[in-house]
């Protein structure tokens, strides 16, 4: 879906990783800018989020074999992404913590 984009900007995070033998669960937090220039003077719509990916080791190394993305607040036009929704955050829910196997403070 990049082509219909004017231009985009994705930033990750370090990734936190906890790793069982061969498996391995990560979340990687990241924001992404999008554009279209046809829509100014709104062109811009940004995400913030992370994924949770899960991983396996194979002969030729770390592999996702999982992803889960989540979105946790935008701003900008929505209908840079063709979304009718508003900009902002979601109220804080299950799922807005950290993930389980992190040890919080």
């Amino acid at each position: 879906s990049l082509p219909q984009f004017d231009a985009t900007h994705h930033h990750l995070g370090l990734p936190v990783i906890s790793i069982q033998g061969d498996t391995a669960h990560a979340r990687t937090y990241f924001t992404a800018q999008h554009t279209i220039n046809a829509l100014a003077p709104q062109p811009h719509f940004m995400i913030g989020g992370w994924y949770d990916d899960d991983l396996v080791r194979t002969a030729d190394g770390w592999r996702i074999t999982h992803r889960t993305g989540t979105a946790v607040w935008s701003d900008g036009n929505p209908k840079v992404l063709g979304y009718d929704t508003e900009p902002g955050a979601p109220p804080r829910v299950l799922g807005h913590a950290g993930p389980g196997w992190l040890k919080q403070r």
